[in-house]
């Protein structure tokens, strides 16, 4: 009874996998029976344990991890596209305002002239030189344009307030999301040798468990159990990797890196934030 039901579930399995193929292709405008090959040469599990030693060892103590979070918190404030935005929008209003404000003062100022004249220029008679001098001060005041500049003013320190305010939240936003998407990565992380121990003693259980069958030592439903065990230990390490890749990519995306410079990958780009 347990053959046959096992039968039918890899039965099942193999025209769930067949409908997905064929559902996947049209998507792609694909050929029905067109076949797959996935590239996980990014993601390969050599790779990802190659990631996890650098992380491991920038975070061997919760304080060095505490350290490396508060880093890529600054790294984060500092390099934010969106904040950067902000505050060249702000220095150009701050200047405007400045420029407004400075046009509803007086001016002041002063002047100063000296003269030399020679009005006789007959050395023969006489010599008629006169020197003249003269200061003043004066002061300019703007003409009166209805509360113009006010008004205009008023507009720039609101518009500068709503800034200030979008520049600041931003600053939160990103200081939280940065925080949380690290946490969180390097809590899947601590998690991977518990999980790849499991999967490794789920394997040599496995093959304990087949040698024994084939001995007539175990049941055939020992050996379904112990198969499902080692799938489901391996299924879950797998489940696990995708998950901390994609934590990754949240984290990098959070600080606000971006992946469209010189064909950057999250994974390049976060090894290089954690140096």
């Amino acid at each position: 009874q347990m053959r046959h039901e096992a039968t039918a579930a890899v039965i099942e399995s193999e025209s769930d996998v067949e409908a997905a193929r064929v559902a996947l292709n049209v998507l792609f405008n694909l050929p029905g029976d067109a076949d797959w090959n996935l590239d996980n040469s990014h993601m390969g599990i050599a790779q990802f344990w190659g990631d996890f030693d650098i992380v491991q060892r920038k975070t061997e103590t919760r304080a060095d991890e505490r350290a490396l979070v508060d880093r890529l918190v600054d790294s984060a404030l500092g390099d934010n596209p969106i904040i950067e935005a902000v505050q060249a929008d702000l220095a150009t209003d701050n200047s405007r305002l400045s420029e407004k404000s400075a046009a509803r003062l007086p001016s002041i100022g002063f002047q100063g002239r000296l003269n030399w004249s020679d009005s006789l220029n007959n050395a023969v008679i006489q010599n008629e030189k006169n020197t003249t001098w003269s200061l003043g001060a004066y002061l300019e005041l703007p003409l009166f344009d209805g509360f113009k500049t006010g008004r205009e003013k008023a507009a720039l320190r609101s518009q500068i307030s709503a800034l200030e305010y979008q520049r600041d939240h931003r600053r939160l936003e990103v200081m939280g999301q940065t925080r949380e998407k690290a946490v969180h990565l390097f809590a899947l992380l601590r998690q991977m040798p518990l999980l790849a121990s499991a999967a490794e003693r789920s394997d040599n259980n496995l093959a304990m468990v087949m040698q024994r069958y084939e001995r007539q030592e175990n049941a055939l439903s020992d050996m379904i159990d112990a198969y499902r065990a080692s799938r489901d230990a391996q299924l879950t390490l797998v489940d696990y990797r995708y998950h901390a890749y994609e934590s990754m990519a949240d984290l990098v995306h959070a600080m606000g890196l971006s992946s469209s410079a010189g064909n950057a990958t999250f994974r390049s780009l976060f090894l290089k934030a954690i140096q």
